[in-house]
């Protein structure tokens, strides 16, 4: 999963700017991405690290910065998924017993939990969870910031 945000602004005027406005703004923007990651880390569901630790950013080059969610089912957890999914059984039964979930009737078993959260999630699908998207929107303002930072410093240079 991964949020693409092409300011075309500061992509045309990169060529025009002075070497020293290029370098303030690739560094905070730099920094940017690591608060987006660690923003997106904390966002994020926890039910074991998997999700929490795919989450990374990289330079790809300059002024150009990738953050991704690289879990497989990163998107399903950001946008919910429809009716049809199958979980399986051992997944199902490492989150209850993470969570701590017992059922209402203590005549059930954990089995047959297990059983009716697989049917309710195949009849209904997973509930979205968004906490990339937002982490994104919430740091636009930064980001911003960030840029206009790089901007002022590269011309004081």
């Amino acid at each position: 999963m991964k949020i693409i945000d092409n300011c075309k602004q500061i992509i045309n005027s990169f060529n025009r700017m002075p070497p020293a406005v290029i370098t303030e703004v690739d560094r905070q923007l730099s920094r940017g991405r690591m608060e987006l990651a660690r923003l997106i880390r904390t966002n994020a569901p926890k039910y074991d690290s998997t999700l929490t630790n795919s989450i990374r950013s990289k330079r790809k080059d300059i002024g150009f910065f990738e953050v991704v969610a690289g879990a497989d089912y990163a998107l399903m957890v950001e946008e919910g998924t429809g009716p049809g999914g199958w979980v399986p059984k051992e997944s199902l039964e490492d989150w209850i017993k993470a969570k701590g979930i017992t059922p209402n009737d203590p005549d059930m078993s954990r089995d047959e939990l297990v059983n009716l959260i697989q049917l309710s999630i195949y009849r209904k699908g997973s509930p979205a969870q968004p906490f990339f998207k937002p982490a994104f929107e919430q740091m636009k303002p930064r980001l911003q910031q960030l840029v206009a930072q790089g901007v002022s410093k590269g011309l004081s240079a």
